[in-house]
């Protein structure tokens, strides 16, 4: 009785975790990309390796803007024209991009605390959590990014986290890039 127990808990948990897993890479493969504007911190664990914390702009604007003491989800609105990657300028870069389906980015802009109302078709659902007095995009680990030991030099000029965003909300950090929107991947430079 004790083996079907465990075979049948066994089950259920693995089945679980390749759900979520499943959840995963259907964002990253079909999700919108995002960027977010980022300040990066360089910790070293010995356990964990190189990573990088990562701080999102777009967190301190919704907690300021819009005043938020709780967990829940953000309408993010398309602003403005197409933005020209290869001239934003620092003054006036914003906390978030879109990038179209045609290659173009367009600048996002926290509008609302998501009330339950139909979208708008230029706005785009974030999740966050509040903890701590303090806003975090997603529920995933969106806060740390981990690379090979000694190639910290090549997320240097890391200035936007890439994310993909799911039509439900939900986010999961993709890759790194610079100002000029290029992918800092060692394996690519």
């Amino acid at each position: 009785m004790r083996n079907i127990i465990f075979i049948i808990t066994t089950v259920i948990v693995f089945s679980a975790l390749n759900i979520l897993i499943y959840k995963k890479e259907a964002t990253l493969k079909d999700g919108k990309t995002v960027f977010l504007d980022l300040a990066p911190v360089d910790p070293r664990s010995l356990i964990q390796g190189d990573y990088m914390i990562l701080r999102y702009r777009l967190s301190q604007e919704i907690e300021t803007q819009l005043k938020v003491k709780a967990s829940g989800y953000v309408v993010l609105a398309e602003s403005g024209p197409v933005i020209e990657t290869n001239n934003v300028s620092t003054q006036d870069r914003k906390s978030a991009y879109l990038k179209m389906e045609d290659g173009q980015v367009k600048s996002l802009v926290p509008v609302r605390v998501y009330d339950g109302k139909a979208l708008n078709a230029n706005e785009h659902l974030l999740k966050y959590h509040y903890r701590n007095n303090d806003v975090q995009i997603s529920a995933g680990k969106t806060d740390a990014y981990f690379f090979q030991e000694g190639h910290a030099k090549h997320y240097d000029n890391a200035r936007y986290g890439s994310i993909k965003l799911s039509n439900s909300g939900e986010a999961v950090l993709d890759k790194l890039y610079d100002t000029k929107f290029n992918d800092l991947n060692p394996a690519k430079n």
